[in-house]
């Protein structure tokens, strides 16, 4: 991954970026380093600690888990989220890998300048990652289902 300070590096091209009070987003915005990613680029890997989370601004990256033998995509994450949601949560260490599927670009936070900040913005970052959180199980939801109950060509159309 290759920091670059030039490009469309604007907060509210994330939604949760963009959902916070134009303050809350000043306050951040030195805090956020502009950051490019090319597909296949690992952004976390299980066991490793988390050292940094991502607001993604144009691109995708999947959250997998790696089974014996095959992986599996668990979750997906956009402009609508943040990769590195475990430390959102308190973990510190993956335990899935998240990797870019779409080239793009994103807003970097260290991690532990992300738990300080989460501390101190009244809650307003807490509340939109609280709904992302959100989001995120109800899309972990139907995979599992599809998982169980359709056959291959079946889930491959979800």
């Amino acid at each position: 991954m290759a920091s670059d300070t030039g490009g469309s590096y604007d907060p509210v091209g994330n939604r949760i970026l963009a959902a916070l009070p134009s303050s809350a987003r000043e306050y951040l915005r030195p805090h956020l380093e502009p950051t490019e990613w090319a597909a296949g680029d690992v952004l976390y890997r299980p066991g490793e600690r988390i050292d940094a989370v991502y607001f993604p601004l144009i691109g995708v990256c999947s959250i997998v888990t790696d089974l014996e033998g095959p992986t599996a995509e668990v979750a997906t994450v956009g402009d609508e989220g943040m990769v590195g949601l475990p430390v959102f949560l308190g973990v510190a260490t993956a335990t899935e890998r998240a990797l870019c599927q779409v080239s793009g670009r994103a807003l970097r936070m260290d991690a532990d300048r992300f738990r300080h900040e989460i501390a101190l913005l009244d809650g307003q970052l807490q509340q939109a990652l609280q709904r992302f959180t959100q989001s995120m199980f109800t899309q972990l939801a139907p995979n599992a289902a599809c998982i169980r109950g359709h056959r291959a060509h079946q889930r491959c159309a979800r």
